[in-house]
């Protein structure tokens, strides 16, 4: 006999104990329903024959035991690769059970698979989620090829720890909400949209790295929103699409971002941008930020919008990337920036010369250096005026020739 039918010991009210062996390999709809004197029932398969079952739900988990082991007594359970489903409250009131693994293959755990059961780390598919959310959740990882969903994970704040593993393709609106024990998050390349409010209200994250070559193309609105610990960002050129306050409340100090994203960081406390990529800073993008100081412009950027730097009165040195494709200024692109003193242009004197100031007057009175790649001070053809730059090593920060060989 391989199958135990339905309803087989429907109310057989003086059953006390029943054992079922391995052999058994579905069990069906109400077979223990009424059974209300059963003390013990025994499976001599193992978890996978076990999450394969349907019938459950009628049966107290104290009474049942798995080989020789209680199942209200397991602490770590992990269901092997290859099981498909989880039955109906399968593992219902385990309240010992604080880990468990489920395979991707599981493609379907029916209601009240792990209700009640405080289970504080868990590897994962995507698609089970929601059935293993609670408060006491503290580390998941995260495994499969779809996305997480909406409010996966929202208020669960125990959570410290979270891995995405290659292969999740997005995270839904209000995953991860209100995690306010979440310190880090790092993003596999393969998500390519991080939805609404997704990390709104993680007020201890500090860290969100995305892995070299992300995919990522959209972040929806307010999906920073009030993450008070996060002081750097780096955001990859891949995005071309945001929402509307995706860093609000935030207290970014440096930033490093696509020039879509110039507008959603501006704040009192931005001291350091890097604009990677674009074609323009858009209008008010970083107007108003007291404390900027430093802001380097990727080559690609051919116009400052009006208004873009205004009111920026700390704002010392600006760095157009070498081979700086500027064409100009609109009005007010740096009105009340008055504490500009040094321009790194990525191109030579002649070219910073045909972009017209008229716009940006205060960079007329900023000493001006131009690209060099090798010192234009040394050697045959040397020049005995003028001021140029380079790289350092690291190929991002400007280092000024010097004309002491002069």
């Amino acid at each position: 006999m391989e199958s135990i039918e339905n309803k087989a010991f429907y109310e057989c009210t003086s059953l006390t104990s029943i054992t079922i062996p391995g052999t058994i390999v579905s069990i069906q709809d109400k077979t223990f329903e009424g059974c209300d004197a059963l003390e013990s029932l025994y499976y001599e398969g193992d978890i996978a024959g076990w999450c394969e079952f349907k019938g459950l739900e009628y049966l107290n988990k104290d009474k049942v035991y798995i080989g020789e082991q209680k199942l209200t007594e397991m602490t770590s359970i992990v269901i092997p690769e290859g099981v498909t489903r989880i039955g109906n409250s399968a593992f219902y009131n385990c309240t010992s059970l604080t880990s468990i693994t489920i395979p991707a293959s599981v493609t379907n755990i029916e209601i009240f698979a792990f209700m009640y059961c405080p289970i504080e780390n868990a590897t994962l598919p995507s698609t089970a989620i929601t059935h293993i959310k609670n408060s006491n959740l503290k580390t998941v990882v995260i495994i499969g090829e779809a996305a997480i969903g909406s409010n996966a994970f929202s208020d669960c704040a125990s959570l410290t720890n979270v891995t995405i593993s290659d292969g999740i393709n997005g995270i839904g609106n209000s995953a991860f909400s209100n995690c306010t024990s979440l310190t880090s998050i790092d993003i596999p390349n393969s998500v390519v949209s991080i939805g609404d409010s997704a990390f709104e209200g993680c007020s201890n994250l500090s860290t969100i790295t995305f892995e070299q070559g992300s995919s990522l193309n959209s972040i929806g609105q307010y999906a920073f929103l009030n993450c008070t610990s996060l002081k750097t960002i780096t955001i990859p050129d891949s995005v071309t699409s945001k929402g509307i306050g995706v860093f609000n409340g935030c207290f970014i100090e440096e930033a490093t971002i696509p020039s879509i994203l110039a507008g959603s960081i501006g704040n009192e406390n931005l001291k350091a941008v890097v604009i990677t990529s674009g074609e323009e800073i858009s209008s008010g993008a970083l107007r108003d930020c007291p404390s900027l100081t430093s802001v380097r412009i990727a080559a690609s950027v051919v116009w400052i919008k009006q208004s873009a730097f205004s009111g920026c009165s700390n704002l010392e040195t600006i760095i157009f990337d070498k081979d700086s494709q500027l064409s100009g200024f609109f009005n007010g692109a740096f009105l009340n920036c008055d504490s500009i003193t040094t321009v790194y242009f990525g191109g030579t004197k002649e070219e910073w010369n045909k972009i017209s100031k008229t716009n940006a007057e205060i960079l007329l009175s900023a000493t001006c250096y131009y690209y060099s790649e090798s010192n234009p001070f040394e050697g045959e053809g040397a020049v005995t005026e003028d001021n140029f730059w380079h790289y350092t090593e690291d190929g991002k920060t400007p280092e000024i020739w010097s004309k002491e060989t002069v």
